[in-house]
């Protein structure tokens, strides 16, 4: 024969088990709270994520364009050479260009990784302030 199990009413608990309730109702709002406010923070980290990464990509894209299109005068001043001394200035030249081209392309992605970090940074910082000021 089955046990029969039932809760008991707060007539039959007494004032410790209505403060037992009352704390664990506390506890089980302090961790749904804390729950919204996590996932609140995950999908704005998120965004921020998706943000930087189509900032990226869209630097990378234009960096791209731009160096086709200079890749494009480039070989056209080289097939434009009269002479191997034109050819040697003119390969120079475009070598130069690259190398000014990627380096100022690698600033550009250090600096947006930086200001992407920061942003990063103030994104967390504002989905959670009052935990912050409590850790101090």
């Amino acid at each position: 024969m089955a046990r029969e199990t039932r809760k008991a009413g707060p007539a039959e608990t007494g004032p410790a088990g209505t403060v037992a309730d009352e704390a664990a109702a506390r506890a089980e709002e302090t961790v749904v709270q804390l729950n919204e406010e996590a996932f609140d923070g995950i999908v704005e980290m998120q965004m921020s994520f998706f943000e930087a990464a189509n900032r990226y990509a869209q630097e990378v894209s234009e960096f791209a364009a731009r160096r086709a299109r200079a890749n494009i005068e480039d070989f056209s001043s080289l097939a434009g050479a009269k002479s191997p001394p034109e050819l040697l200035q003119a390969q120079f030249g475009y070598m130069r260009t690259m190398f000014e081209d990627y380096s100022a392309e690698a600033s550009r992605l250090m600096t947006l990784t930086r200001d992407i970090m920061m942003e990063s940074g103030r994104a967390v910082r504002s989905s959670y302030p009052d935990e912050l000021k409590k850790a101090g």
